[in-house]
């Protein structure tokens, strides 16, 4: 509110010059000394910011009347947040003559003028000299005016007029957002009304309210007047977060209103803590820096989709101008060129109304979501009594549907029930006779078993005998033929001979392995221990060592020390010798014989692998004659064709199981199924397969 009186020509002529005290030690007569005159600077207007200053200021008033009909002036300074303001006004006598106010005095104005204010008379045209010494901690802001008082009493009826209007619409914005916060529960509301009211606190401080009304002469009132500017910004960036949904729609913008948040809260604590100049300097920059902030956060918000967000930027940038301009008038950085006094609390209720509008648009777009919610549960719940209602006649036709064919069915199954138990009937006939007939060839079967068992054994007798009485006749022709001098013989019958010898040889080959399959067939009278394999397996290759050697094979033994199985150990010791003897005599030509040993748990059984990468077997061809009597599967290579046979005969002796997987020049590998003797303190083996 400008404070020059509506007759401008009445007004006294006003010439302001300044000192700036930086000792803060200087009494009125040293200033007023003619010696002193020099120091002092001319203002260029009547409305003077120092910025943040602790130091003391001294203005010269130099002041001539324009019409002595008035005499009775008063001097304003309109600017309420100081803590102390000296007016000097000389006396006739030579005494200068104070009058002091600000937040730091108790007031004595007459009128109950919030802001400094100092009764004087101009009664000639002479010119007179006053002087004004102001300190304060915060903004040294001194818009200095002459007023009649009819001028300062319609001032001071306008003031309360408009601050009446702007203190009531905060309060109609507090109860209005209270009275929706409890209806709707919706925290927004809450956070508003604190927003509201704490910058409403602020304002009053600034426009002198507080001290005038409520904190009069109270030491703590610089730090409640501090931390009113921390609260309002606190209040401020926690309602922006919540009403413009930055998780939502400005997620980057999160972590800087956080920061904000947090930087804030802890300034008002601190606020009674550090210096008032630190608190005033640290309030200019968050009340510059935050309504930026949250006006770029309401821009991204809007930007992505929250409509409501709209009011809210338009709202924050009226505040923000407002703001922005009291800040900057605060650090002195521009002149008070045109009137800020109530450009805050303007700023202040054009933003309490566009945010009250975006709340209602926000209960307009939850009604709208409400009633969109509503009808869609509405067209849903027919849909689903639509869907219940033809699920229940499909039930019902279905029911029907199944009543008939249990009908059906009854009927049926009565019928089927009679056929059962005549069945039955002859079921019980024909399991009398069964019997009758399985005891009668249980009895033949018996008889024809033990036979067979005769048979075999006259036969193994018979083979056993005749094996004996050849391999006689056999020795004695071999040895003759050995004997025979053969030097007198032609080519021809020398080739006789060598062709005899070498039948008689095989003949004799032959029989000795007749002998052996009939010694493992007929062998009953073993027992099975407990063989260890590695032990085994170090044993055979320790017999076969030579040829190990001589054919460069690498052996790569991965048994464990605690496998073991029960077997006897001479048939295993001959098992693994023939496999590897295979392994070695069946080698490719393309690369150095490996051979791979290792077990494996299966259940209750060991797993013995036996694996090489030698010329293998054709198991499409083969598949059911590996194990077989006198087969060969490698004809360039010299063998009996008894080997495998013999191995299974022996493995199926210990009541083990052998078999085989063969790839053609890529290897083979045998694997042997033997009853585990272990306990599962000694080896914890998960089941896997051999690759």
């Amino acid at each position: 509110m400008n404070p020059v009186a509506s007759s401008f020509s009445a007004t006294p002529q006003l010439d302001i010059s300044y000192y700036h005290d930086s000792t803060n030690q200087l009494t009125i007569q040293e200033i007023t000394a003619p010696s002193f005159a020099p120091h002092f600077q001319s203002a260029p207007s009547n409305r003077l910011n120092f910025g943040i200053s602790p130091d003391a200021y001294w203005l010269r008033l130099e002041m001539k009347s324009r019409d002595t009909k008035v005499s009775s002036w008063y001097l304003t300074v309109d600017y309420p947040p100081l803590d102390t303001v000296l007016f000097y006004q000389p006396t006739s006598e030579g005494v200068w003559l104070v009058d002091s106010v600000g937040d730091k005095i108790s007031s004595n104005q007459e009128i109950g003028y919030r802001k400094p204010l100092f009764p004087f008379v101009l009664n000639d045209t002479l010119p007179h000299t006053y002087y004004i010494k102001v300190r304060t901690q915060g903004t040294i802001q001194l818009p200095i005016g002459v007023l009649t008082q009819s001028t300062l009493l319609a001032t001071v009826a306008r003031s309360e007029i408009i601050e009446g209007l702007f203190y009531g619409a905060m309060l109609l914005m507090v109860l209005y957002n209270l009275f929706l916060f409890f209806s709707l529960r919706e925290k927004s509301y809450l956070f508003y009304c604190l927003f509201v009211t704490s910058n409403t606190f602020m304002l009053a401080g600034l426009q002198g309210q507080l001290t005038t009304y409520f904190f009069q002469s109270n030491q703590w009132y610089d730090q409640i007047f501090i931390s009113s500017f921390f609260s309002a910004v606190f209040w401020a960036l926690i309602f922006g977060m919540s009403f413009l949904q930055v998780r939502q729609y400005a997620p980057r913008m999160y972590t800087i209103l956080l920061v904000s948040i947090i930087a804030s809260g802890t300034a008002f604590f601190l606020s009674y803590i550090i210096p008032y100049q630190w608190g005033a300097k640290l309030v200019a920059t968050l009340v510059s820096i935050a309504p930026i902030i949250l006006w770029w956060t309401g821009i991204t918000s809007w930007r992505n989709g929250n409509t409501s967000a709209r009011f809210f930027v338009f709202a924050w940038t009226f505040y923000l101008i407002s703001v922005v301009l009291i800040s900057l008038r605060n650090f002195g950085w521009i002149d008070e060129l045109f009137h800020l006094e109530n450009i805050i609390q303007i700023g202040s209720v054009i933003e309490a109304i566009l945010l009250s509008l975006a709340l209602a648009d926000k209960i307009n777009l939850f009604r709208a979501e409400k009633i969109e919610a509503q009808q869609r549960a509405l067209q849903i719940s027919l849909e689903n009594e639509q869907i219940i209602r033809n699920q229940n006649q499909v039930l019902e036709d279905r029911i029907r549907e199944r009543t008939w064919e249990i009908s059906d069915q009854n009927e049926e199954l009565r019928q089927q029930q009679e056929v059962i138990e005549e069945l039955n009937r002859q079921l019980v006939l024909y399991s009398e006779n069964l019997e009758n007939e399985v005891s009668a060839r249980t009895v033949e079967l018996t008889k024809a078993n033990k036979r067979l068992v005769q048979q075999n054994g006259r036969l193994d007798k018979f083979t056993s005998i005749v094996s004996h009485n050849l391999r006689g006749p056999i020795a004695r022709i071999l040895g003759m033929v050995t004997i025979l001098d053969k030097s007198n013989l032609n080519a021809y019958n020398l080739d006789c001979f060598s062709h005899l010898e070498k039948t008689a040889d095989r003949l004799d080959t032959v029989i000795r392995d007749l002998n052996e399959v009939l010694i493992y067939r007929n062998n009953t009278d073993y027992q099975l221990v407990r063989v260890p394999l590695r032990k085994t397996a170090e044993k055979v290759l320790e017999r076969i060592q030579s040829t190990l050697i001589e054919e460069k094979v690498t052996i790569h033994n991965n048994l464990s020390p605690t496998a073991a199985v029960f077997a006897i150990e001479s048939y295993l010791e001959n098992v693994l010798e023939q496999l590897l003897n295979n392994a070695i005599k069946y080698r490719s030509e393309k690369r150095s014989i490996e051979i791979r040993l290792n077990a494996y748990l299966h259940g209750n059984q060991f797993v013995f692998c036996i694996s090489d990468n030698g010329m293998g077997i054709d198991l499409e061809k083969y598949q059911d004659k590996v194990f077989g009597l006198y087969q060969q599967f490698h004809l360039h290579q010299e063998g009996r064709g008894i080997g495998l046979y013999l191995a299974k005969t022996q493995i199926e002796t210990m009541g083990g199981q052998i078999g085989v997987s063969s790839a053609v020049d890529e290897g083979t590998t045998f694997r042997i199924h033997l009853d585990a003797c272990i306990s599962s303190q000694e080896i914890v083996q998960e089941e896997h397969s051999e690759s």
